[in-house]
Protein backbone atom coordinates (compact mmCIF):
# COMPACT_ATOMS: atom_id res chain seq x y z
CA UNK A 1 0.00 0.00 0.00
CA UNK A 2 1.24 3.40 -0.80
CA UNK A 3 2.18 5.82 1.86
CA UNK A 4 0.11 9.14 1.73
CA UNK A 5 2.15 11.87 1.71
CA UNK A 6 2.26 14.62 4.67
CA UNK A 7 4.32 17.35 6.46
CA UNK A 8 7.19 16.24 8.49
CA UNK A 9 7.92 17.95 12.13
CA UNK A 10 10.34 19.35 11.50
CA UNK A 11 8.67 20.93 8.07
CA UNK A 12 6.08 22.73 10.04
CA UNK A 13 7.99 23.89 12.81
CA UNK A 14 10.02 26.01 9.88
CA UNK A 15 6.43 27.17 7.89
CA UNK A 16 5.65 28.34 11.32
CA UNK A 17 9.07 30.12 11.77
CA UNK A 18 8.59 31.53 8.38
CA UNK A 19 5.31 33.00 9.29
CA UNK A 20 6.50 34.09 12.56
CA UNK A 21 9.51 36.03 10.99
CA UNK A 22 7.03 37.64 8.09
CA UNK A 23 4.10 38.64 11.08
CA UNK A 24 7.47 40.36 12.56
CA UNK A 25 8.89 42.49 10.08
CA UNK A 26 4.99 43.07 8.86
CA UNK A 27 3.16 44.24 12.45
CA UNK A 28 5.65 47.24 12.83
CA UNK A 29 5.10 48.65 9.39
CA UNK A 30 1.03 47.85 9.72
CA UNK A 31 0.74 49.76 13.05
CA UNK A 32 2.54 52.69 11.76
CA UNK A 33 0.02 52.42 8.49
CA UNK A 34 -2.52 52.44 10.87
CA UNK A 35 -0.98 55.35 12.89
CA UNK A 36 -0.56 57.69 9.45
CA UNK A 37 -4.24 56.64 8.57
CA UNK A 38 -5.85 57.66 11.96
CA UNK A 39 -3.91 60.71 11.73
CA UNK A 40 -5.25 61.14 8.72
CA UNK A 41 -8.92 60.83 9.62
CA UNK A 42 -8.13 63.19 12.59
CA UNK A 43 -6.95 66.21 10.12
CA UNK A 44 -9.92 65.70 7.96
CA UNK A 45 -12.63 65.44 10.92
CA UNK A 46 -10.71 68.62 12.27
CA UNK A 47 -10.79 70.20 9.21
CA UNK A 48 -14.85 69.70 8.97
CA UNK A 49 -15.30 71.30 12.16
CA UNK A 50 -13.00 74.20 10.86
CA UNK A 51 -15.06 74.99 8.09
CA UNK A 52 -18.19 74.91 10.39
CA UNK A 53 -16.32 77.29 12.40
CA UNK A 54 -16.65 79.36 9.52
CA UNK A 55 -20.28 79.00 8.86
CA UNK A 56 -21.17 80.02 12.45
CA UNK A 57 -18.69 83.24 12.41
CA UNK A 58 -20.18 84.29 8.86
CA UNK A 59 -23.80 84.46 10.44
CA UNK A 60 -22.97 85.74 13.71
CA UNK A 61 -20.94 89.01 12.44
CA UNK A 62 -17.91 86.99 12.65
CA UNK A 63 -18.08 86.26 16.17
CA UNK A 64 -17.39 83.13 17.97
CA UNK A 65 -19.49 81.12 20.63
CA UNK A 66 -18.95 82.38 24.00
CA UNK A 67 -18.21 79.41 25.81
CA UNK A 68 -19.29 78.48 29.71
CA UNK A 69 -17.37 80.82 33.18
CA UNK A 70 -19.56 83.51 32.93
CA UNK A 71 -21.76 85.23 35.31
CA UNK A 72 -24.45 85.46 35.65
CA UNK A 73 -24.63 81.77 34.39
CA UNK A 74 -27.96 82.54 33.13
CA UNK A 75 -26.06 83.49 30.13
CA UNK A 76 -24.76 80.64 28.89
CA UNK A 77 -25.77 77.04 28.43
CA UNK A 78 -24.90 73.79 26.57
CA UNK A 79 -25.95 75.59 23.33
CA UNK A 80 -22.97 78.15 23.91
CA UNK A 81 -20.14 75.20 23.90
CA UNK A 82 -18.42 74.54 20.53
CA UNK A 83 -20.13 71.10 20.50
CA UNK A 84 -23.93 72.79 20.30
CA UNK A 85 -22.91 76.27 17.91
CA UNK A 86 -20.89 74.09 15.76
CA UNK A 87 -22.78 70.74 16.10
CA UNK A 88 -26.13 71.86 15.44
CA UNK A 89 -24.74 73.06 11.85
CA UNK A 90 -24.75 69.90 10.86
CA UNK A 91 -28.10 68.54 12.67
CA UNK A 92 -30.66 67.01 10.94
CA UNK A 93 -33.46 70.15 9.87
CA UNK A 94 -35.98 67.59 11.72
CA UNK A 95 -34.55 68.13 14.47
CA UNK A 96 -32.11 71.15 15.17
CA UNK A 97 -31.81 70.77 18.97
CA UNK A 98 -30.58 67.03 19.04
CA UNK A 99 -29.70 65.22 16.13
CA UNK A 100 -26.45 67.17 16.57
CA UNK A 101 -25.72 64.72 19.68
CA UNK A 102 -25.62 61.62 17.84
CA UNK A 103 -22.29 62.81 15.77
CA UNK A 104 -20.14 61.93 18.86
CA UNK A 105 -18.05 60.27 16.04
CA UNK A 106 -17.57 63.94 14.66
CA UNK A 107 -16.37 64.91 17.98
CA UNK A 108 -13.22 62.26 18.28
CA UNK A 109 -10.24 61.73 16.64
CA UNK A 110 -10.24 57.65 15.81
CA UNK A 111 -7.26 57.45 18.01
CA UNK A 112 -8.99 58.37 21.07
CA UNK A 113 -12.90 57.02 20.93
CA UNK A 114 -13.72 55.72 24.12
CA UNK A 115 -15.00 57.85 26.57
CA UNK A 116 -14.13 58.49 29.94
CA UNK A 117 -17.77 57.89 31.12
CA UNK A 118 -17.21 54.29 30.61
CA UNK A 119 -14.59 53.91 33.90
CA UNK A 120 -15.74 53.32 36.99
CA UNK A 121 -17.91 55.81 38.87
CA UNK A 122 -15.09 55.49 42.16
CA UNK A 123 -12.57 57.25 39.30
CA UNK A 124 -15.24 60.47 38.82
CA UNK A 125 -14.71 63.33 40.98
CA UNK A 126 -17.82 64.86 42.35
CA UNK A 127 -17.97 67.63 40.61
CA UNK A 128 -16.40 66.70 36.85
CA UNK A 129 -15.90 63.84 34.67
CA UNK A 130 -11.93 63.17 35.67
CA UNK A 131 -9.48 61.46 32.74
CA UNK A 132 -8.57 58.35 33.02
CA UNK A 133 -4.64 59.34 32.17
CA UNK A 134 -4.16 58.15 28.80
CA UNK A 135 -4.16 60.52 25.88
CA UNK A 136 -6.10 57.88 23.77
CA UNK A 137 -9.50 58.40 25.86
CA UNK A 138 -12.25 60.56 25.23
CA UNK A 139 -13.99 63.15 27.43
CA UNK A 140 -17.64 62.59 28.29
CA UNK A 141 -20.37 61.50 28.12
CA UNK A 142 -21.80 64.18 30.25
CA UNK A 143 -24.04 62.55 33.46
CA UNK A 144 -28.13 62.72 33.18
CA UNK A 145 -29.71 65.83 34.36
CA UNK A 146 -30.26 65.65 38.58
CA UNK A 147 -26.47 64.31 38.62
CA UNK A 148 -24.78 66.32 42.03
CA UNK A 149 -21.59 66.98 39.64
CA UNK A 150 -23.45 67.64 36.47
CA UNK A 151 -22.69 71.16 35.59
CA UNK A 152 -25.20 73.66 34.10
CA UNK A 153 -23.58 73.83 30.83
CA UNK A 154 -23.86 70.28 30.23
CA UNK A 155 -25.52 68.43 27.56
CA UNK A 156 -26.58 65.15 28.14
CA UNK A 157 -24.73 62.28 25.89
CA UNK A 158 -22.27 64.41 24.54
CA UNK A 159 -18.29 63.24 24.19
CA UNK A 160 -15.58 63.57 21.94
CA UNK A 161 -11.71 63.69 21.80
CA UNK A 162 -11.01 67.29 20.37
CA UNK A 163 -11.77 70.81 22.14
CA UNK A 164 -11.44 74.44 20.93
CA UNK A 165 -8.79 76.96 21.77
CA UNK A 166 -10.99 78.68 24.54
CA UNK A 167 -9.27 81.63 24.29
CA UNK A 168 -11.10 82.20 20.99
CA UNK A 169 -14.61 82.73 22.46
CA UNK A 170 -16.79 85.80 22.47
CA UNK A 171 -17.73 88.29 25.78
CA UNK A 172 -21.50 87.85 26.25
CA UNK A 173 -23.00 91.23 26.30
CA UNK A 174 -24.29 90.94 30.26
CA UNK A 175 -21.73 89.59 31.42
CA UNK A 176 -20.05 91.15 35.28
CA UNK A 177 -17.07 88.43 35.46
CA UNK A 178 -15.26 86.07 33.48
CA UNK A 179 -14.21 82.44 35.14
CA UNK A 180 -14.43 84.30 38.97
CA UNK A 181 -12.85 87.49 37.39
CA UNK A 182 -14.25 91.25 36.56
CA UNK A 183 -14.59 91.65 32.87
CA UNK A 184 -12.40 94.91 34.17
CA UNK A 185 -9.45 95.12 33.81
CA UNK A 186 -9.49 93.45 30.69
CA UNK A 187 -6.17 92.69 30.50
CA UNK A 188 -3.84 91.70 33.28
CA UNK A 189 -1.60 94.49 35.13
CA UNK A 190 1.82 95.19 34.06
CA UNK A 191 4.27 93.02 36.15
CA UNK A 192 7.48 91.27 35.61
CA UNK A 193 7.15 88.33 35.93
CA UNK A 194 3.88 89.25 34.10
CA UNK A 195 0.51 87.96 35.83
CA UNK A 196 -2.05 85.54 34.35
CA UNK A 197 -5.61 84.94 34.37
CA UNK A 198 -8.74 84.45 33.00
CA UNK A 199 -8.75 88.61 31.52
CA UNK A 200 -11.27 88.95 28.72
CA UNK A 201 -8.59 91.08 26.94
CA UNK A 202 -6.81 88.07 25.97
CA UNK A 203 -10.22 86.63 23.87
CA UNK A 204 -9.70 86.54 20.82
CA UNK A 205 -13.42 87.22 20.32
CA UNK A 206 -12.88 86.76 16.45
CA UNK A 207 -11.80 85.91 13.46
CA UNK A 208 -10.85 88.89 12.22
CA UNK A 209 -7.08 89.12 13.55
CA UNK A 210 -3.41 88.87 11.96
CA UNK A 211 -1.62 85.92 13.16
CA UNK A 212 -4.57 83.22 11.83
CA UNK A 213 -2.13 80.68 11.09
CA UNK A 214 -0.66 80.39 14.39
CA UNK A 215 -4.27 80.65 16.08
CA UNK A 216 -5.63 77.08 17.43
CA UNK A 217 -8.78 77.04 16.64
CA UNK A 218 -9.55 72.85 17.72
CA UNK A 219 -7.44 70.17 18.43
CA UNK A 220 -6.43 67.29 19.93
CA UNK A 221 -7.53 67.56 23.43
CA UNK A 222 -8.49 65.21 26.29
CA UNK A 223 -10.82 68.34 27.66
CA UNK A 224 -13.28 70.58 25.57
CA UNK A 225 -12.23 73.39 26.24
CA UNK A 226 -8.42 74.53 26.43
CA UNK A 227 -6.44 77.61 27.85
CA UNK A 228 -3.17 76.89 26.69
CA UNK A 229 -0.89 79.51 26.87
CA UNK A 230 2.79 79.52 26.08
CA UNK A 231 4.04 80.03 29.97
CA UNK A 232 2.30 76.95 30.96
CA UNK A 233 4.61 74.08 32.37
CA UNK A 234 4.25 71.14 30.75
CA UNK A 235 2.23 67.94 32.37
CA UNK A 236 4.83 66.14 34.33
CA UNK A 237 4.42 62.78 32.37
CA UNK A 238 2.40 61.32 29.61
CA UNK A 239 0.42 59.96 32.36
CA UNK A 240 -0.87 62.36 34.46
CA UNK A 241 -4.31 63.71 34.95
CA UNK A 242 -5.52 65.74 32.02
CA UNK A 243 -8.38 67.34 32.75
CA UNK A 244 -8.43 70.86 32.91
CA UNK A 245 -8.73 70.92 36.62
CA UNK A 246 -5.85 72.83 38.59
CA UNK A 247 -4.38 76.61 38.28
CA UNK A 248 -3.92 78.36 34.75
CA UNK A 249 -0.12 78.17 34.48
CA UNK A 250 -0.85 74.34 34.45
CA UNK A 251 -3.32 74.36 31.62
CA UNK A 252 -0.85 72.91 28.44
CA UNK A 253 -1.79 69.55 30.12
CA UNK A 254 -5.39 69.17 28.09
CA UNK A 255 -3.31 69.35 24.60
CA UNK A 256 0.27 68.37 25.23
CA UNK A 257 -0.76 64.68 25.09
CA UNK A 258 1.34 61.99 22.90
CA UNK A 259 -1.25 60.83 20.45
CA UNK A 260 0.04 61.25 17.40
CA UNK A 261 3.74 60.20 17.34
CA UNK A 262 4.93 63.21 19.49
CA UNK A 263 2.24 65.32 18.09
CA UNK A 264 -1.13 66.14 17.97
CA UNK A 265 -3.40 67.91 14.96
CA UNK A 266 -4.81 71.45 15.02
CA UNK A 267 -6.92 73.35 13.33
CA UNK A 268 -6.14 77.01 12.77
CA UNK A 269 -8.20 80.30 12.34
CA UNK A 270 -7.12 80.42 8.77
CA UNK A 271 -8.52 77.12 7.42
CA UNK A 272 -5.48 75.04 7.51
CA UNK A 273 -4.88 71.89 9.82
CA UNK A 274 -1.21 70.90 10.68
CA UNK A 275 0.55 67.79 12.36
CA UNK A 276 1.88 69.68 15.48
CA UNK A 277 4.79 68.63 17.33
CA UNK A 278 4.25 68.78 21.45
CA UNK A 279 7.09 71.20 21.51
CA UNK A 280 5.87 73.55 19.06
CA UNK A 281 2.46 74.10 21.26
CA UNK A 282 4.45 76.60 23.27
CA UNK A 283 5.21 78.45 19.99
CA UNK A 284 1.54 78.94 18.83
CA UNK A 285 -0.58 82.33 19.26
CA UNK A 286 -3.75 80.94 21.61
CA UNK A 287 -4.49 84.11 23.12
CA UNK A 288 -3.89 87.67 22.59
CA UNK A 289 -1.14 87.94 24.88
CA UNK A 290 0.43 84.87 23.87
CA UNK A 291 4.69 85.44 23.42
CA UNK A 292 6.14 83.58 20.05
CA UNK A 293 9.75 84.16 21.50
CA UNK A 294 10.06 81.08 23.04
CA UNK A 295 11.36 82.49 26.55
CA UNK A 296 8.32 80.75 28.33
CA UNK A 297 9.00 77.09 26.75
CA UNK A 298 10.17 74.10 29.04
CA UNK A 299 14.02 73.53 29.25
CA UNK A 300 13.04 69.60 29.06
CA UNK A 301 15.63 69.17 32.25
CA UNK A 302 13.80 68.36 34.87
CA UNK A 303 10.73 66.41 36.04
CA UNK A 304 8.48 69.86 35.94
CA UNK A 305 10.23 70.67 32.54
CA UNK A 306 9.02 68.00 30.31
CA UNK A 307 11.76 65.89 30.93
CA UNK A 308 9.51 62.99 29.46
CA UNK A 309 9.70 65.24 26.38
CA UNK A 310 13.34 65.42 26.05
CA UNK A 311 13.76 63.07 23.20
CA UNK A 312 10.97 64.12 21.19
CA UNK A 313 11.34 66.01 17.72
CA UNK A 314 11.39 69.82 17.51
CA UNK A 315 9.00 70.10 14.84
Amino acid sequence: MKKKAAFTLIELLVVISIISLLLAILMPALSELKRRANSLICQTRLSNLNKLAVVYTNQYDNKFWIGAGWTPNTLYGPADQWMGAVGKLMADTRDPNRDYIKNNKTRCCPAATKPVGSIPQSMVAATAQEHPYTPFRAWGPFPPAGAPYRNRWEEVDIWGSYGDNSWIHSVPLRATSFQGMSVNPALPPVTNPPTRGYYTGLLWQTNLVKHSDIIPVFLDSSWFENYCDNYNDPPISETMDMSNNGPINTQMKTACLNRHNQAINIAFMDGSVRSTALKQLWYQKWNRLSALDGKDAPSYKGINSGLWMARFKNE
